[in-house]
């Protein structure tokens, strides 16, 4: 059986620059982070074929992020309204060998949620600019 490099979740990083232009690492406050990807797969297809076929097109990115409430992390986000900003996302800890995704982003999201059964959290939803570039630390 071949050798596994399973990582838990628990070991992910997230790191915003603040309004002050500070890196900030938000990451004993999350809950969960999701950096989805996507390319438009731009149609090609012309007569004669039996099947579509297709070129990559233009990419986008999110990131989001589910967190526990703290007056840190409101006073952190509520200074990114309106804001470009930058993140760092390590998705299986930080380190040497590590893979480390970064780019410009804007808060497009920020829900203040309370319930009444549960510990108060928050979320916050982030439109990336041009690419996410993916780095293994050295």
């Amino acid at each position: 059986m071949p050798a596994t490099n399973f990582v838990h979740g628990r070991f992910a990083k997230l790191k915003i620059v603040d309004a002050d232009s500070v890196l900030q690492d938000i990451s004993d406050y999350l809950l969960s982070v999701s950096l989805p990807r996507t390319i438009e797969a731009s149609e090609t297809t012309t007569f004669g074929h039996n099947f579509k076929t297709y070129i990559p097109g233009m990419g986008d990115a999110t990131l989001s992020c589910e967190f526990r409430w703290d007056p840190f992390i409101e006073n952190l986000l509520s200074g990114l309204i309106q804001r470009v900003t930058q993140y760092q996302y390590f998705p299986n800890g930080e380190g040497s060998g590590k893979i480390m995704y970064s780019g410009d982003c804007m808060m497009t999201s920020f829900p203040d949620e309370s319930n009444v059964s549960d510990v108060k959290g928050g979320s916050a939803e982030f439109q990336c600019s041009d690419f996410v570039t993916r780095t293994v630390l050295p």
